[in-house]
């Protein structure tokens, strides 16, 4: 934000300031509860079909995601689209 005000020389009064450093602070926040930087207990979401059920799982969702591992169709399918174009259906 230094950088933005002083290469634009804009003159932003002191409140302005607070709330810019305010919402960034959360923005850092945010994005470091949702995008923690261990990601591996999470490879699961990103490929189900490579990957061990996380030891916190129940026995159900273990159960739920050994059946999406074995369902050779929608692997086949997802090996055949973009990922944000997947869809289970």
């Amino acid at each position: 934000m230094q950088q933005f005000v002083t290469s634009t020389e804009v003159d932003l009064t002191h409140e302005l300031k607070f709330v810019f450093e305010e919402h960034l602070t959360h923005l850092n926040e945010w994005s470091e509860k949702y995008f923690p930087e261990d990601t591996e207990k999470f490879a699961w979401i990103q490929d189900a079909f490579m990957t061990k059920a996380p030891s916190k799982f129940t026995s159900l969702e273990e159960e739920n995601l050994f059946e999406l591992f074995c369902d050779k169709s929608l692997k086949t399918k997802l090996c055949s689209m973009e990922v944000t174009e997947f869809e289970y259906q």
